[in-house]
C-alpha cells in the first residue's frame, strides 16, 4: 500500500511539474525563453514516468504510447532549439542520449525515430558515455535500417560488453535482429528482462519511478523484431501483451512543439 501511494504521488508530481512547465516556464517566443534546454530536458523523465504510471496505475494503453511519444517529440524539439542557437547547454545535445529514441520504437514511430537520429550528433564528443554511445548508436542503426553501419555499431558494443557483462544481451538482441534470428533474439531478450528485473535498490533509485516495473527498451526491442518479421516468444511481466501493441500516435498537444 505504501509504494501504491508512492506511485500515486510520482503521478501527481509529474502532472503538476508537466502543467507548470508548459504553461509558466516555458514561454514563447523560444529564443527570449531562459533556461529553454534544460527545462525541455526536464520534461523528458516526467514524461517517461507519466506514461509508465498511467498504465500501472490506471491501465490507460492511451495514455502510455501519447507521453513516451511526447517524450521523443520534445528531444525533437530540444534538438531542433540547438541547431536555431537558442539556449540549450551543450552537454544536452550529444550522440548518447538514447531515452527518446527508444520511447519512439516503443510506440512505432519509427520515422519520428529517424528523424532524431538526423538531428544529433552521429560521433561521439565530449559529453558522451562510452557505454550509452555504444547502446544508442545501434539502435540508431537499427531504427534507420542502415545495414552499412550497424556490424561497426554491434562490435563496439559487444568490446563495451567484454568491460561491462550487463551489456551482452542486448548484443545478442542485436545479433538476432540483424540476422532475424529469433532464436538469437528471443534468448537475448529473456536474458535482458530477467538482469533488468534483479535491479539492487541503489539501481532502482537511478530510475523514474514505475520504470523497474515496465521495459520500454524490451518494448522498443519487440518493434524492431516485428519489423524484421520474427516471432516474439518471450513472456514477462515488463512487457506486458497491451504494451506490446504499439499505437504510433503523434499528440498535437501536451508538449512543446517546434517552432
Amino acid at each position: 500500500m505504501t509504494q501504491l501511494k508512492q506511485l500515486r504521488g510520482s503521478q501527481t508530481n509529474a502532472n503538476l511539474w508537466i502543467q507548470n512547465q508548459l504553461t509558466k516556464r516555458i514561454t514563447r517566443p523560444y529564443d527570449s525563453c531562459r533556461h529553454f534546454g534544460e527545462r525541455l530536458w526536464g520534461l523528458l523523465r516526467f514524461y517517461r514516468s507519466r506514461a509508465i504510471l498511467s498504465h500501472l496505475l490506471d491501465a490507460d494503453t492511451d495514455a502510455f504510447f501519447a507521453d513516451l511519444a511526447r517524450e521523443a517529440l520534445t528531444y525533437r524539439t530540444l534538438l531542433k532549439a540547438n541547431e536555431a542557437k537558442l539556449d540549450v547547454p551543450k552537454e544536452r545535445v550529444n550522440a548518447s542520449t538514447y531515452s527518446p529514441i527508444v520511447s519512439a520504437l516503443a510506440t512505432g514511430n519509427f520515422d519520428l525515430a529517424s528523424e532524431l537520429d538526423a538531428l544529433m550528433p552521429s560521433q561521439s564528443g565530449e559529453y558522451d558515455g562510452e557505454e550509452e554511445f555504444a547502446f544508442n548508436n545501434v539502435l540508431r542503426r537499427l531504427a534507420t535500417n542502415d545495414k552499412k553501419r550497424l556490424q561497426s555499431a554491434r562490435d563496439e558494443l559487444a568490446n563495451v560488453a567484454e568491460q561491462e557483462e550487463r551489456w551482452a544481451p542486448v548484443v545478442q538482441i542485436v545479433d538476432g535482429l540483424n540476422d532475424q534470428d529469433p532464436d538469437a533474439f528471443n534468448e537475448g531478450l529473456a536474458t535482458y528482462l530477467a538482469a533488468r528485473a534483479s535491479l539492487d535498490d541503489e539501481e532502482v533509485n537511478e530510475l523514474a519511478p514505475g520504470e523497474e516495473h515496465i521495459s520500454v527498451e524490451g518494448l522498443a526491442f519487440i518493434e524492431l523484431a516485428k519489423q524484421r518479421n520474427i516471432k516474439l516468444r518471450v513472456k514477462h511481466p515488463m512487457i506486458p501483451p497491451e504494451l506490446q501493441r504499439a499505437k504510433p500516435v503523434i499528440p498535437k498537444d501536451g508538449y512543446a512543439a517546434w517552432p
